[in-house]
């Protein structure tokens, strides 16, 4: 698969992540190393049903009749099977049974097209856009992967619009068969048809004698081997990187729990004071001691960010953007100590004085937490505000209800700030 990361690097990155987590420190490195890691071969698989013509499109490219072996009675692809581009030997095309037969369908089809282990799909159809084709599309766009539509047949669409009239020209039933697939699309369900590229190809011009008109089929051609193929290298290897991350994140969600519960045990030696200030007060270190690790942590800090962005090649502030609006509208106390780059030690230095803005939301916070059934039958929570500062009795139980409510709020906001890059791509 192209964008393969050498062992040595992924051992090196997975030291920086235990000792820094998917903070800055390691996109950096990232950044440093990825023009050093391998994108030069893309696996394009061709999917379909069986007997969409997916052989025969793969005989076209390679321009030889029977490479790829075709029946027009049964289904001959039993397995995927490479075969090399004539035009650029980095682009391999893979030949994938035929799904929706008796030995083929949706439910098995993973055991026989690997789809996770390929970069890139040519997704075939003929005459309409069948649910077939749309389960298929939506599977392939879930993984985070592109693909091309490509309508085979034209050449029969073509000259039947002709034949009856609806046409006048080739451009024009061109033109109707590409407007009346759209329509389909759009009508299987899919929120914007028009964000795909699609070809209209024949796939048997090259094997008449004389050659007939290809269509699209040269566009298509010209778009895989040498326009497009430098973009499918950066979005193959820019895959690669995301499922590491991904793996990474997985491992640090564990640590994290680790962690998360160790310092709500402070919160017990804060309880055992029984002076309200000073246990309140570590218990409003606690938090945001948690929350503040947290986004250090999975790499969410506005420096880690800005590096995640630069990883990706998104635009300056493009992340950062959406992940304050989730914050802002979704998660008010996690944006209240991110915005005002509240830190422990700041909060600390202040005996543990906060902004009013951070307290207002803390309070009724709190509040929920005292009436939820993981506290004790009965505590008491004062909430005298004085200055910048805030004090209340809390109990260890608590504050582990209440981390315990953070680390599930956090862990829903890094699941969904992993996967930004891939949404703005």
């Amino acid at each position: 698969m192209a964008g393969e990361i050498p062992d040595s690097h992924k051992a090196e990155l997975e030291k920086l992540r235990k000792e820094h987590g998917l903070g800055y420190e390691l996109y950096h490195s990232m950044n440093m190393l990825k023009s050093k890691w391998k994108k030069d071969k893309i696996r394009v698989a061709l999917v379909g049903a069986s007997r969409i013509g997916k052989s025969s499109h793969i005989n076209a490219h390679l321009r030889q009749r029977s490479a790829a072996p075709v029946s027009a009675t049964s289904q001959c692809t039993r397995e995927t099977k490479c075969y090399p581009h004539p035009d650029n030997a980095c682009l391999l095309l893979y030949d994938s049974p035929g799904f929706n037969t008796l030995d083929y369908h949706r439910q098995n089809y993973d055991e026989f097209v690997k789809v996770e282990d390929f970069d890139f799909f040519l997704s075939l159809t003929s005459n309409i856009f069948t649910d077939d084709v749309l389960w298929l599309s939506n599977k392939i766009t879930g993984l985070g992967k592109r693909h091309y539509i490509v309508r085979t047949e034209i050449d029969k669409s073509v000259n039947n619009a002709l034949e009856s009239g609806e046409a006048e020209s080739k451009a024009e039933a061109l033109e109707q068969v590409r407007a009346s697939l759209l329509s389909d699309m759009k009508r299987s369900g899919l929120d914007d048809p028009s964000r795909f590229k699609i070809y209209m190809v024949d796939n048997n011009f090259w094997f008449r004698d004389p050659p007939t008109d290809p269509f699209e089929f040269d566009d298509l051609s010209k778009d895989l081997t040498n326009d497009s193929f430098a973009e499918l290298q950066q979005d193959a290897l820019m895959h690669t990187i995301s499922k590491m991350l991904v793996e990474m994140f997985g491992r640090e969600k564990k640590d994290i729990s680790s962690w998360i519960w160790k310092i709500s045990g402070t919160s017990a030696v804060g309880a055992l004071i029984p002076v309200p200030g000073p246990s309140l007060c570590l218990d409003i270190g606690i938090v945001v001691t948690a929350v503040v690790r947290f986004y250090d942590r999975v790499g969410l800090t506005k420096q880690s960010v800005k590096e995640l962005e630069t990883l990706y090649s998104l635009n300056e502030g493009a992340l950062e953007s959406d992940l304050q609006n989730l914050l802002r509208e979704k998660y008010p106390l996690h944006h209240a100590i991110r915005e005002e780059q509240i830190d422990a030690e700041s909060v600390k230095a202040a005996g543990f004085k906060i902004g009013t803005r951070l307290a207002a939301i803390l309070v009724p916070m709190l509040g929920v937490i005292a009436g939820s059934e993981v506290v004790e039958d009965t505590v008491k929570v004062a909430v005298p505000i004085i200055g910048l500062g805030i004090a209340a009795a809390l109990s260890y139980i608590t504050t582990t209800a209440q981390l315990k409510i953070l680390q599930k709020e956090m862990e829903k906001i890094a699941d969904y700030a992993i996967q930004l890059p891939a949404l703005r791509k």
